[in-house]
Parts: C-alpha cells; structure tokens; sequence
C-alpha cells in the first residue's frame, strides 16, 4: 500500500509547485564544552615569581576556544600557591600545587612546581672606594634572590680584578693597592654579578726625624712615596720656642 501512495505524494508536489510541499531538514545542535587543557604542564619556578596559566577549551565540534579570563581557577595548595582569576599564579613556598580551570562544570589541571630562590643580583660594598697603594681593602658581596631575600655571599663568590697590576683581590674579597691607577673589582656567582670601581692612590704621607744635638733642633724630612727619597721640610726648635716647617725642597 505505501509503494503507491509515495507516487500519488510525488505527483502532487509537481503539480502544486515546491512552494506546497514542505522539505526535511535535519536538526541543528550547538557545540558544547567537552574538555579543558591547562597550559604550560608541569612547570616549575623559583619561589617569589609568578606564572600566568592559559585554559583552552575544546568543542564538541573539535574547535577550541581560550577560557583564560572566564574560567574559575583555584590551586589545590595556597601555602605553595595562589592563584587569581585570569590565571595569575603567585609562588608562596616550595612545594607542588595543582592547578585547576573550570567552566560550565568541566575542569583542566596541571601541576606546578615551586622551587628554592634563586639568585638574581649582587651588590659589590664599598662601592667607589679609593685605596693607598700597599693597602688592602675588604669587599663584601650581597645577593639578592627573587624572593626578595638578601643574603651574604663574600665567601662563596669568585672574586676577579679588571687590572691585576692595580688592584689584585683574593678569594675572600680582599684587595690589595699594587700601583696608581683604576679597576674594577667583580664579584660573580653563576650568572649573576656586580663590580664596583677602585682607585688606587698614593700611600699616606711619612715622614723621618732628625735630631741634631750640636743646635738642639730636630730636622723633619717628608718620604717621597713614588722614589723613597727623603725630602727636607723643615725645623723644630727643641726647647719649643718656634716651630717652623718651610716648604719641601
């Protein structure tokens, strides 16, 4: 009986027109949320940075789309790691915390590792120092880490001077004058690394005293720093009636 109605159906939409016979179309369906991906997996950073988490969202339809800014994130372990919304993570303590974006009830998560601090700068003390020559002078290298910590480095620190001849340096921060001039002493662990200018200069004045007993006076003779000459600079009278120091010859 339906082979002959079929037919009968067929002839009436060709003599009433396509605009008489309804057509078939197939329901349409909107894609929904099927999954979430955290990104970066398993990463890791030193105590006191952050790290931004990005959560893309995969369709039913196979198309992706980033739910960054609209999903709810939260970290299983506040004590090692905050997080806010937008995917900022803050480092709190070393540790391992999971991290999780959600959205319309699916999740993404991923875990992230929280590692010591580590070294970011350092600070060369005194700084813009002036040394006589023949004298020594102790550095001292501080660090600061990226937890904002700071810390005293002098002894683990390599020590290095620009101009060996001018100043040299040991092991421990101790410089030594060698000769007039300029460098600059460095001091470095790893990567990270500070200097500070050195002038070395002169050594301190000195002087020698001569007693004549013939005229009771005391002769006063400068030490030339650079030659270790003596030069006369004047007189004193013992019986301290006059002093008198003339100019150096």
């Amino acid at each position: 009986m339906r082979s002959r109605i079929l037919p009968v159906c067929f002839f009436v939409c060709l003599m009433i027109g396509a605009a008489g016979c309804s057509t078939y179309s197939a329901p349409t369906t909107t894609p929904t949320l099927q999954s979430i991906a955290v990104t970066p997996g398993g990463s890791s950073a030193a105590l006191g940075l952050t790290q931004q988490f990005t959560a893309t969202g995969t369709l039913t339809d196979g198309t992706t789309q980033n739910l960054t800014s609209s999903a709810t994130w939260t970290s299983s372990a506040t004590a090692v790691g905050t997080i806010v919304s937008g995917g900022l993570a803050t480092s709190k303590s070393a540790g391992s915390t999971t991290i999780q974006a959600t959205s319309g009830g699916v999740s993404g998560t991923t875990v992230w590792t929280v590692g010591p601090a580590t070294l970011v700068s350092i600070a060369v003390t005194p700084a813009s120092s002036s040394l006589r020559r023949g004298a020594t002078q102790q550095y001292t290298a501080t660090g600061t880490f990226t937890d904002a910590s700071t810390q005293n480095i002098t002894g683990t620190a390599t020590w290095l001077s620009s101009l060996p001849g001018v100043a040299s340096i040991n092991s421990t921060g101790l410089a030594t004058g060698v000769s007039l001039g300029n460098a600059t002493i460095t001091a470095s662990s790893g990567a990270p690394s500070g200097s500070t200018p050195v002038t070395v200069t002169l050594p301190a004045p000195r002087f020698i005293l001569l007693t004549n007993f013939n005229d009771n006076t005391a002769s006063i003779y400068a030490v030339d720093a650079t030659s270790g000459q003596l030069k006369p600079n004047g007189y004193v009278v013992t019986d301290g009636t006059s002093l008198d120091f003339s100019p150096g010859m």
